[in-house]
């Protein structure tokens, strides 16, 4: 069984060269075959346009064990909240 969490983040910000960055969502991808549930084999790697979409946002992905974290720029949380 394959389990995927969505995570709203609220709350403190990380800062990125110049700009600081507030936490927007993370997804983790868990599968019951692995002991600690965590789906090591999985690699997201977004494509040429959506990073390029993603940059013009001003959000930020990350990898992480299971899934993937995306911030967003502080200054340009209230845009985000227009297209929501």
């Amino acid at each position: 069984m394959i389990f995927v969490n969505l995570s709203i983040c609220l709350g403190y910000l990380v800062e990125n060269n110049m700009s600081a960055y507030r936490p927007l969502f993370n997804v983790s991808i868990e599968h019951t075959y692995f002991a600690d549930l965590s789906c090591k084999l999985l690699e997201f790697v977004p494509t040429h346009l959506s990073v390029s979409l993603l940059n013009r946002a001003g959000l930020l992905l990350k990898s992480t064990k299971s899934g993937i974290f995306i911030s967003c720029e502080e200054n340009k949380m209230d845009v985000l909240r227009l297209h929501a």
